[in-house]
């Protein structure tokens, strides 16, 4: 009840109600799955909210915690590593990307996701070589091959393959 609650009101534009009723839900199922399902809301709230470290400190909360389910884990990764990105630490989101892939293989969608955002940050840091490493590796993941993100990888390579050769 108080997830539905906190996501209306997090549609109304009213972040502070949303973190009331996700607050309440933590206080009165401490042991629940749903309390993971808060926390990634608390964190999604602060993060464009202009407060990235209260978010980053939600979410490695999550990420500590034995007991989280490996899902709200990759997310919780992906997310970190989006809000690091959005600070200027792109190496530092980098790795998180990284985590992502290595760890939760098994999540197809959030895996490919992180190749592609990953190998994003490496072109902005001008590290084209591991680009292309990841650009690879992505490729040979077949079961991400039907996935959108493989085809824009494919043509990506591509790209840098033509400059390479011209």
């Amino acid at each position: 009840v108080y997830i539905g609650r906190a996501r209306i009101a997090i549609k109304r534009g009213e972040p502070g109600k949303a973190l009331e009723f996700l607050e309440k839900l933590k206080q009165q199922t401490p042991y629940s799955r749903k309390c993971a399902d808060a926390d990634l809301l608390i964190a999604g709230i602060f993060s464009p909210s202009g407060e990235p470290d209260k978010a980053l400190d939600v979410l490695a909360g999550l990420l500590a915690d034995k007991t989280i389910a490996s899902g709200l884990k990759a997310e919780a990764l992906f997310r970190s590593a989006e809000i690091f990105s959005e600070k200027g630490d792109k190496l530092k989101a980098t790795a998180y990307f990284e985590r992502v892939y290595v760890a939760y293989g098994k999540f197809s969608e959030m895996v490919a996701k992180s190749y592609l955002r990953r190998v994003e940050l490496l072109e902005e840091l001008g590290r084209v070589p591991e680009a292309i490493e990841v650009y690879r590796a992505l490729l040979q993941r077949e079961d991400l091959a039907g996935l959108p993100e493989h085809a824009e990888v494919r043509r990506h390579l591509a790209k840098f393959e033509e400059d390479e050769d011209a």
